[in-house]
């Protein structure tokens, strides 16, 4: 029975070649140690051979039946392995939306799993040494690319665990190529829709101040002579006030357009929110004559970091904004410092905004149901938004208190100079 637990032993840890010359060997101990004569090979009493021949064959029977088992169980621990490998390759690869991202991160896996250099290739593949071995990156519509790995002592032992990580490899790299397609797709079709609507807005937009001051200036070509100063007078402002619409049209549609490709470029400085409020003021003023604009912005508001222009563009299209929706109410702009950011309110005292509406406002081209004829294209809040965004801050629309809309947005205050800026309060 020892001989028979050793023989066991052998195969359970050497394998097939050991554990038959260790059976043999049991044999020969048994015959040579216990049988007589003791100490010889001779065997005196001959029945016994069959003894040694039941013992040979159990031993050969359990030994087999162990190196199976030792087989099969090598065998799991492989696949689970392998699996456990995959697993966290697939895992990795997930976490990747760009088939160079993919590209990187599986060669850095593949590295550090098998301890070699490891060069994953997509496309056209350049001549490699003649020792170096690919794995092929077999997608669904063809050859992906390649998994090459220098030539070193036993890369046989590699080549299964290559092939089995080239598959989802493959399928994370056709993922990504699917989802940058179905991008461009859907970006397409987005600008498509875009330049269908701006082309329609624009075209009756900018039909109508564009008919309005060809027909008052064709009048006051042909039968100004013959007017009454108070009818150039009426003419002439409304030539004044189309060419600003118009202008301001155009304007609104070359900023989104920037804004949009990432062209206009936001120039920062330190400087008080009240100059920008100031400046806007006086736009309004030469543009609409006085406003009832009411603005208080408190005296320990710092200096912002911000690109003036942009920011009075944003009060200007807020402002004409509530000019336009709320006429007979006054609006107001007010501040107030909130944490590490300004919070800036502008609010007026008309319907105000539904609340099925408000995300939706912000929207290029979207204009509320039962918008004015006049109230352009709707591009005025979509570049208020996108100008809020640019200094990493936000916007959104509320109830204002007693009714009305109140429209609301942030802009951080970076570290900087400790500096507040006088009080505006009218």
């Amino acid at each position: 029975m020892l001989y028979m637990a050793c023989t066991v032993v052998v195969a359970l840890r050497f394998g097939r070649p050991a554990w038959v010359l260790s059976v043999a060997l049991s044999m020969v101990a048994y015959d040579y140690f216990f049988e007589s004569p003791v100490l010889s090979l001779q065997v005196a009493n001959w029945p016994n051979l069959i003894v040694f021949a039941s013992m040979l064959a159990i031993a050969q029977l359990v030994s087999s039946l162990v190196y199976r088992l030792r087989v099969q169980t090598n065998l799991a621990e492989a696949r689970a392995r392998e699996a456990s490998t995959l697993y966290a390759l697939s895992r990795e690869l997930s976490k990747e939306r760009t088939p160079e991202g993919i590209v990187r991160e599986a060669a850095s896996f593949l590295g550090r799993e098998l301890g070699l250099p490891v060069v994953i290739e997509l496309g056209d593949i350049q001549a490699l040494p003649a020792s170096a071995m690919q794995v092929p990156l077999q997608g669904t519509s063809g050859i992906l690319g390649h998994i090459s790995l220098t030539s070193e002592p036993a890369w046989e032992a590699w080549l299964p665990v290559l092939r089995s990580c080239a598959v989802p490899i493959a399928q994370a790299l056709e993922r990504a190529r699917l989802a940058l397609s179905m991008e461009r797709a859907q970006v397409e079709a987005e600008a498509e829709r875009s330049r269908s609507t701006l082309l329609s807005g624009v075209s009756h937009d900018l039909r109508t101040p564009l008919s309005a001051i060809g027909a008052a200036s064709a009048l006051l070509a042909q039968d100004g002579e013959f007017m009454a100063p108070a009818e150039r007078k009426e003419l002439t402002e409304l030539i004044t006030d189309e060419a600003s619409r118009l202008n301001h049209l155009v304007e609104n549609i070359l900023e989104i357009t920037r804004l949009d490709r990432n062209e206009s470029e936001v120039s920062r400085e330190w400087q008080p929110l009240e100059g920008v409020v100031g400046s806007t003021l006086t736009h309004l003023e030469m543009h609409r004559g006085p406003v009832p604009v009411r603005v208080k912005l408190p005296a320990n508001l710092p200096l912002v970091n911000i690109d003036g222009a942009l920011v009075e563009q944003l009060f200007v299209n807020l402002l004409e904004n509530a000019l336009k929706y709320a006429p007979g109410s006054d609006v107001w702009l007010s501040a107030e410092l909130r944490d590490d950011e300004v919070m800036v309110e502008v609010r007026d005292g008309g319907p105000g905004v539904p609340e099925l509406l408000r995300d939706h406002i912000f929207e290029k081209f979207y204009r509320p149901p039962g918008s004015r004829k006049d109230g352009g294209i709707g591009l005025g809040l979509a570049i208020c938004k996108a100008i809020v965004q640019a200094h990493e801050g936000r916007i959104w629309v509320e109830e204002a208190p007693g009714g009305g809309a109140a429209f609301r947005f942030t802009l951080p205050v970076a570290r900087g100079p400790q500096i507040f800026a006088d009080g505006l309060s009218s």
